[in-house]
């Protein structure tokens, strides 16, 4: 609370209360609190229980998916989802072994999605990742940056001196080439 009023008892009065109707809110010092009729107001969202998600055999999701003429998919780097799509430029913790130019195949996705169906990794699997024979993403390296200078002061106690560590955080720059969603192989139907 700010001061020894609150913040409710600070707010414009509207309606009722505007026109000497009874407050709703005590003040915080008084040791009485007016009694204010309760409004009932209905619920903003319905409080019922949906049906839950429809599960699919992977065929026919994979056909779903393969009808819808775009899509995305979460794909993990570095252990990071990125939410990607064709054509997207991602900037990712520095690559050491992508020279500038090369093409990397990204295998990790978690999901493959478009604007009405979309196919997420099984709970049982361990690793929580879609198979790599589903689907395949392709990226081109375009650039190695580096983020802004960062000024880092380092102290110690009951000492006077101040040591300023100076950092640059160095990215690669990613853009999708490739996505692409294959049809299912016999052995995983």
């Amino acid at each position: 609370m700010f001061g020894s009023r609150s913040i409710l008892s600070r707010l414009p009065l509207t309606g009722a209360f505007a026109r000497g109707g009874t407050r709703s809110i005590a003040h915080a010092t008084q040791r009485s609190i007016t009694k204010v009729p309760i409004i009932s107001v209905p619920p903003a969202v319905s409080t019922t229980t949906g049906a839950p998600a429809q599960t699919q055999p992977l065929t026919e999701t994979i056909r779903l998916l393969r009808s819808q003429p775009s899509h995305y998919m979460t794909v993990h780097i570095h252990n990071r989802p990125y939410l990607l799509t064709q054509g997207d430029t991602v900037t990712v913790h520095r690559l050491k072994d992508a020279p500038l130019g090369s093409t990397l195949k990204l295998t990790r996705v978690s999901q493959i999605g478009s604007r009405d169906y979309t196919l997420r990794a099984s709970m049982e699997d361990h690793e929580r990742m879609i198979d790599e024979r589903l689907f395949t993403v392709k990226a081109r390296v375009v650039e190695h940056t580096k983020g802004p200078l960062i000024l880092i002061k380092k102290t110690k106690r009951r000492r006077r001196h101040v040591h300023t560590v100076k950092h640059k955080q160095t990215y690669t720059v990613l853009r999708i080439s490739e996505m692409k969603v294959h049809e299912v192989p016999k052995d995983l139907e």
